[in-house]
């Protein structure tokens, strides 16, 4: 069912939903390069995964975790009418050249299933356990990425501190990588996706569009939430993947042809992470996030401006960075020049006046310059600056030969009588 799978490549037929050809993320072209690696891992957390299901069975990594006893070292699934997590799994590396189904984004790569549901019913388990399974996936598990097709609800921050603490110690200390799924409401970006440490993955049509109830698809009674927080998007309509066996759409039981949502969107960036991470697992969570957003496809006829939070180029409320490019991001991380820059600042401001502030550019690219503004007009040049008066100053990024934007305006306030500075990189 390859030619179905138009987010590998689109040819706009029919079968693919009569997309725009081209409206891919060039994975056939990413293969050429890397088709994964055994060793780099993803941990699906969602409603378990098939472990025996024929696309799959040879891509599962021995190690798994339930939070029911029974399939605490399995993360098997606990009902076969629940296929979520068995269809996430086919998108991240169901097995290629083996003359059934489909392919998955990284089919060298292995899956490790997490089943965060307490029964058969599919209900989820507290925030308390699910934190515990996110530390079981990068700690004992040792996933390289956790991808995460579930959300909603009140923010728990037992959740975003488990997600915190895989970004920062999982791969002993590089940090994982944590994706989610920003929700189907056609709305605000939904939790967790909404943390910063998580990477918050939209759905796209086949049209270069943002999925909403008017795009493409046809699909009108649901649409990918967006806006802030939005940090990337990927296809999520009428997904060809693995469906637990005898489930599925005739004549193909053990598949679905139109596995849809962020939920799908969610794996797509999964898959393109463990592609990056098998042509260079020294990268770190930062960078690979880097990769990931600043090797995007600016699509879709939308406006990509610098944006607060969103350090890694132009950014978008509609698509965020933009249509992940699993080619540009492998490229990319086999030779990477990393644009990040940070702002810090030391010193203090003095009640009555500005005093002085220096303020400082870290995490600097080679060969990046730099020009300071107060209130628009040129104050100084460098990586450091010392601010002598109130006003607001930004510093403008010129990057360096590899980096995707020629440049962009970072704000930086300073402020008196009160004596506050901040800064956003």
């Amino acid at each position: 069912m390859y030619n179905l799978q138009w987010s590998h490549l689109n040819t706009g037929a029919a079968n693919q939903g009569s997309g725009n050809a081209g409206a891919d993320i060039d994975v056939d072209e990413a293969w050429d390069i890397t088709m994964g690696s055994p060793t780099i891992r993803v941990a699906v957390l969602d409603e378990g995964v098939q472990r025996t299901h024929p696309d799959l069975i040879n891509n599962i990594d021995p190690l798994g975790f339930g939070l029911t006893a029974g399939n605490a070292t399995t993360g098997n699934i606990l009902a076969n009418t629940r296929s979520h997590g068995t269809s996430c799994a086919g998108i991240i590396a169901a097995e290629a050249n083996n003359n059934i189904g489909v392919a998955g984004i990284a089919p060298m790569s292995k899956i490790i299933p997490v089943n965060i549901t307490v029964n058969t019913a599919g209900s989820f388990g507290t925030s308390a356990q699910i934190a515990q399974a996110t530390d079981w996936a990068w700690n004992e598990g040792g996933a390289d990425v956790l991808s995460n097709s579930w959300g909603g609800g009140t923010a728990s921050s037992l959740i975003q501190d488990a997600i915190r603490r895989a970004t920062t110690l999982g791969r002993a200390g590089k940090g994982a990588i944590v994706i989610f799924s920003s929700g189907n409401n056609n709305a605000g970006v939904a939790s967790p996706a909404c943390f910063t440490e998580a990477i918050a993955v939209g759905a796209m049509s086949m049209c270069y569009q943002r999925k909403s109830g008017s795009s493409c698809d046809g699909e009108t009674f649901w649409g990918s939430n967006y806006g802030t927080g939005l940090d990337i998007s990927a296809p999520g309509v009428r997904i060809a993947t693995t469906k637990v066996t005898g489930t599925g759409t005739s004549p193909n039981l053990d598949y679905t042809l139109n596995f849809n949502g962020t939920s799908s969107a969610a794996p797509t960036v999964a898959g393109v992470a463990a592609l990056v991470l098998s042509v260079n697992s020294n990268l770190t969570q930062v960078q690979v996030r880097e990769i990931l957003e600043r090797t995007t496809s600016k699509v879709g006829g939308y406006t990509y401006t610098p944006a607060i939070g969103q350090p890694n180029g132009s950014w978008t409320s509609e698509l965020g960075h933009g249509m992940v490019n699993a080619k540009n991001a492998v490229l990319a991380a086999q030779n990477p020049v990393f644009c990040r820059v940070d702002i810090a600042a030391t010193g203090s401001l003095q009640v009555c006046s500005a005093g002085t502030v220096p303020l400082q550019v870290t995490n600097n690219a080679t060969g990046n310059t730099y020009q300071w503004r107060r209130d628009g007009n040129i104050a100084g040049t460098g990586v450091s600056f010392t601010a002598s008066q109130t006003g607001n100053y930004d510093v403008i990024l010129t990057t360096s030969a590899g980096c995707k934007d020629t440049s962009y305006t970072i704000p930086v306030t300073v402020s008196a009588p009160q004596g506050t500075l901040t800064a956003d990189a």
